[in-house]
């Protein structure tokens, strides 16, 4: 969540003094979710950065929820690292990422993927030109899926050649 509110803070022209003090306030949130002793910092940070009327869209709440619904960032568990269990497994793997993904960063997911030692046929791809979900874009800041109008171009050929290469693996 880190990266994709930094990557559409910045598209957003918000400066980066800005853009620090709401992930500070993100990861002061995460900090309290792991520890309670840590509320009073939470705190503290979300009313420092709730004086400041450009982050009202980007902060978190300033106490961390124990009860009642939940909300996304509750269920997050920022600690989670799902490389033991890519390592572990033994299976096909189909990793398909965009160039332009405001939510994940690709370069970064990528060199993690690749160095993580798994065994079974591992494909790793990334369409050029494309965002989050595989739609048409210009650039990083183009991942709005409101303003997408179409999938990249590769897109479904990429998945068939996926599910042929799986089909004829079957038959043989």
């Amino acid at each position: 969540n880190l990266y994709n509110t930094e990557t559409r803070m910045r598209c957003a022209g918000i400066p980066e003094t800005e853009i620090a003090l709401a992930l500070d306030q993100q990861r002061a949130f995460f900090a309290a979710r792991r520890d309670a002793s840590a509320a009073d910092a939470l705190a503290s940070i979300t009313r420092a950065a709730s004086e400041r009327r450009v982050l009202a869209d980007w902060l978190f709440p300033e106490r961390v929820a124990t009860g009642g619904p939940k909300q996304w960032y509750d269920v997050l568990d920022p600690d989670f690292d799902p490389r033991p269990i890519w390592a572990a497994y033994r299976g096909r793997s189909f990793f398909l990422f965009s160039e332009f993904d405001d939510s994940t960063p690709t370069g970064t997911a990528v060199a993690r993927l690749r160095e993580t030692a798994a065994a079974g046929a591992r494909r790793i791809e990334t369409l050029p030109g494309a965002q989050h979900i595989g739609m048409r874009a210009a650039s990083i800041c183009d991942g709005d899926v409101a303003r997408a109008d179409a999938f990249h171009p590769d897109f479904f050929s990429v998945l068939d050649g996926w599910l042929a290469e799986i089909a004829g693996d079957a038959r043989s």
